[in-house]
């Protein structure tokens, strides 16, 4: 078995997901699926708002500092 971990752009990221569950559960599985909060500059993240606004993907605030504190605690 191998592990590989990708960066899949939000809008691939449903076929992505839809291509994985074509194979069977013991082929295949996701690991870990979990939205990344990192960004390199601020042009990467005005995009990711711009995209997460047009197209309805985000998460409340409440729900967003969890996952913030979350990942500041894992490091």
């Amino acid at each position: 078995m191998h592990t590989i971990k990708l960066s899949v752009s939000d809008n691939i990221y449903a076929q992505i997901l839809s291509l994985f569950q074509t194979f069977p559960s013991n082929e295949l599985k996701v690991v870990e699926d979990t939205p990344s909060f990192v960004v390199n500059d601020v042009k990467e993240a005005k995009k990711r708002v711009f995209e997460a606004e047009k197209n309805a993907k985000y998460i409340d605030h409440d729900e967003f500092i969890k996952e913030i504190d979350k990942h500041i605690d894992s490091l």
